[in-house]
């Protein structure tokens, strides 16, 4: 006997130690994981969009459209890549969040110290950050997670007509009563009967609560992830910043019946053995349903606590990513923002998503005409500077050694295409995107604008008269803009209203190549005719064009 429970000692023991080693291992790896992939550029994976955008449709109704970054100008400039280029979130929540800021133009300077304060925090405290991230790995992300439309639509998610199933259940409890006291037939057949209905009820009901509490699980993980900060000894984050320790306090009973309610329902999915015999038990009684009842009664009366937690969490993730954003990046800077001044100063300024980037300085106070040959840049420079305005004002960081700006709202024409389903062409599309830039304007505020080939789904002479009485309506309001464009006409045109900058190719051994460098003046080239010549079109093609400039030019 001694020997048998020597054995089972030693087995037990060496269980233990095989799970303590096991866990060291995993923190360990866990920990080298987060050192290795800070600082350094994500990598591509599938993103949901429709999950990680929930945030921002709930909340974007209360954000001024002024200071919204809108979905023409979000798809002009490519954000979603943008965005997968700055995420590093460990959580659901960080991601949701981050997608709502970059959508977002903060005029505050309290909203971007705010976040600054945060950034620059974990930027001095590594130890400290990488604690934090691992907590925020234990989080984790939940696809289609949608936690606040839940949130913030709990009716649509409550069990109606709780009523009748409290009722079930008193007929349930009364008949067995009368079972026991009776003990006949009777009784025992309204009993079974009794049972049977509920249980009809609850296999057709349940579903519809059980995919409510795989949300309801992750907000026991939000709360369970901010009572960890607020009581680690390992993070003096709480004892800095004061956001978590009181929402989180009001949670304690709450989240112990989202377990219980989440238990119940693994139990139902394992399906075996007395846990199946225990889960009919719970679907006789209903009790499920009056225990998902009370919870969402109880989350219902702290939706103001829980978003302070979710926006709490939510910017310390999207802080670390930021960072880790920065620290990924050749060379950033902090924007300046000047509340007297209507031009924009950018220096060494380059696009987030070009590898080894060309960098350009400008500095500018009204309008630029920006012309030059195809592929010479253009594009991206407009682009360039337009993202760095948005991050600027969002996330507080910008890809250049300066960026001077006043808060403005932000508004581009770039990516028109014809809406095959709605029957708009080209043209149309983009008189509405000019017209929409034209309705923003506002004396009271600054506005940014961009526009690349402006008008170029019209004929050349009307296209060149409605492009200046364009721009140079642009000029008379409270507008800083840049218009690319291939038609030299404008500049000459606009020269004593509009800054003329572009950019340039050179001919090298009967080749095209490009420095992609702004120079100050309009462009005097052409490379159209060269590039089909590069690309092996047939001869005669390149003769007839030639010819045909040169009875145009001469």
């Amino acid at each position: 006997m001694n020997s048998f429970f020597i054995v089972l000692g030693i087995f037990l023991f060496g269980v233990i130690l095989a799970l303590f080693i096991q866990e060291y291992f995993f923190k360990k790896s866990r920990r080298q994981n987060i050192q290795k992939r800070f600082g350094t550029i994500p990598p591509e994976r599938n993103y949901d969009y429709e999950g990680i955008a929930s945030y921002w449709e709930e909340i974007k109704n209360q954000i001024p459209i002024e200071q919204q970054v809108d979905d023409i100008t979000w798809n002009d400039l490519e954000m979603d890549k943008v965005y997968e280029r700055i995420n590093q979130c460990c959580s659901s929540v960080g991601e949701e969040y981050l997608y709502a800021t970059l959508h977002q133009l903060h005029w505050s300077e309290e909203e971007l110290s705010g976040l600054e304060e945060k950034i620059q925090y974990f930027g001095a405290r590594g130890e400290e950050r990488i604690k934090m991230m691992e907590y925020l790995l234990a989080l984790g992300k939940k696809p289609r997670n949608f936690l606040i439309p839940f949130l913030n639509h709990t009716d649509i998610f409550e069990i109606p007509h709780i009523l009748i199933y409290r009722i079930l259940q008193f007929l349930l409890f009364g008949s067995l009563i009368g079972a026991l006291v009776q003990q006949n037939a009777l009784w025992i057949t309204i009993l079974i009967v009794i049972a049977g209905i509920n249980l009809v009820v609850f296999e057709c009901q349940h579903a519809k609560y059980e995919r409510s509490v795989v949300t309801l699980s992750y907000i026991t993980r939000l709360l369970f992830t901010a009572k960890k900060i607020v009581k680690s000894k390992e993070t003096s984050f709480e004892e800095t910043f004061h956001e978590l320790q009181e929402p989180s306090s009001s949670f304690r009973s709450f989240s112990k019946s989202v377990q219980s309610l989440e238990l119940h329902t693994q139990t139902r999915l394992s399906g075996v053995g007395l846990e199946l015999i225990f889960e009919y038990i719970r679907g006789i009684t209903l009790v499920d349903f009056t225990k998902y009842h009370k919870v969402m009664k109880a989350l219902k009366g702290k939706k103001d606590s829980f978003f302070k937690i979710y926006h709490s969490i939510g910017q310390i993730d999207c802080a670390i990513s930021i960072l880790s954003f920065r620290y990924s990046s050749p060379f950033y800077c902090t924007p300046e923002f000047k509340s007297n001044m209507d031009s924009i100063k950018a220096e060494e300024i380059y696009h987030p998503l070009i590898q080894n980037a060309i960098t350009n300085t400008i500095s500018f106070d009204s309008c630029i005409i920006l012309s030059g040959s195809n592929a010479s840049g253009k594009s991206t420079f407009i682009k360039a500077i337009a993202l760095n305005a948005i991050l600027a004002q969002s996330i507080h960081t910008c890809l250049a050694t300066q960026f001077v700006m006043p808060r403005s709202s932000i508004v581009t024409s770039m990516a028109v295409r014809d809406d095959i389903i709605s029957g708009d062409s080209y043209f149309i599309r983009e008189l509405n995107y000019l017209n929409r830039i034209l309705s923003i304007l506002n004396e009271e505020r600054n506005t940014l604008c961009f526009i690349d080939e402006i008008l170029r789904g019209t004929n050349t002479v009307e296209r060149i008269a409605a492009s200046i009485a364009v721009i140079k309506y642009l000029v008379q309001k409270n507008c800083i803009s840049i218009v690319a464009t291939h038609d030299v006409e404008l500049t000459e045109e606009l020269k004593d209203t509009c800054d003329n900058y572009h950019f340039r190719e050179v001919l090298n051994e009967g080749d095209v190549k490009f420095d992609y460098k702004l120079y100050h003046g309009p462009t005097t080239t052409r490379n159209a005719i060269l590039l089909l010549e590069r690309m092996g079109y047939p001869e005669e093609i390149i003769r007839t064009a030639n010819r045909y400039v040169n009875s145009i030019t001469n």
